[in-house]
């Protein structure tokens, strides 16, 4: 089955997909080189916590959140923004799993994590044949690790029926985070959560391979990318240490404070 998922994998399109750099550039928050790739309204940035998840998710090919990933300050998941640009930049499906959080664990009731199968990346939500791939190896690994399909979600609003008219939507064109998600989701107990991801990701091959390295060669600090002021380098730190007379920040603060003890 998962020479068949490879092969119906490759021929999906490849247009109108972000570029491996830029959603590196995007989580550093760094520019696109590509315009339109980003949009303030988005957030796609990374803090230090999610950097980490990030890079062990493209190991495991599948995400791990705390609920869903949501950050009061930047007013959405960066997280889940970020990691569902990643599969549009290498047309895979996107495979995430929403972890019960401590407040629902609170609540005295069976607590149970969610599987979310999103498959708006492959960016051909008309192909039949895609669609039945996706659904039936979802709910065969779903029955064989006893998670439960609570909803089905087609991104239009629409629970039963094939996706006939995208009119609105420019798959072949826009951004990933301007098209709705085309999601397959499930409930069960932690264990078989990561047994279905693991299996899936096995299967569809959502998993970076060593030899693909990262999934972009972008920036690695916004020094590199050219913004103003720069981070701790070589440089930064030889030119901060000239305008104290050759001496560290550290060094000035003790001479600071022997000096007033001594006056």
């Amino acid at each position: 089955m998962g020479s068949k998922h490879a092969s119906l994998f490759a021929s999906v399109s490849r247009k109108g997909r972000i570029h491996g750099d830029d959603v590196e550039r995007l989580s550093r928050g760094q520019p696109a080189r590509q315009k339109g790739r980003g949009s303030r309204a988005v957030p796609h940035r990374l803090n230090e916590e999610e950097r980490g998840e990030f890079e062990r998710s493209e190991r495991r090919g599948y995400l791990r959140l705390e609920g869903t990933g949501y950050r009061r300050e930047r007013k959405g998941s960066p997280l889940a923004n970020s990691w569902r640009q990643r599969n549009d930049s290498r047309a895979k499906p996107t495979l995430v799993m929403m972890k019960a959080t401590g407040r629902d664990l609170k609540g005295g009731r069976d607590v149970t994590d969610t599987v979310c199968v999103d498959w708006s990346t492959m960016r051909e939500p008309g192909n039949a044949n895609l669609r039945k791939a996706i659904e039936e190896s979802s709910r065969l690994i779903a029955g064989e690790e006893g998670m439960k399909e609570v909803f089905w979600d087609d991104g239009a609003g629409d629970e039963v029926g094939f996706i006939a008219d995208y009119g609105v939507f420019k798959w072949d064109s826009d951004p990933i985070w301007k098209l709705p998600a085309i999601n397959l989701t499930f409930e069960g107990d932690r264990s078989s959560a990561q047994a279905m991801c693991k299996a899936l990701a096995l299967m569809w091959g959502t998993a970076r391979k060593e030899e693909e390295g990262s999934v972009g060669r972008g920036a690695k600090s916004r020094k590199d990318a050219g913004a103003k002021g720069g981070g701790k380098t070589k440089a930064n730190k030889n030119k901060r240490r000239s305008r104290g007379g050759g001496k560290s920040a550290e060094d000035q603060l003790k001479d600071f404070r022997y000096y007033n003890q001594i006056n």
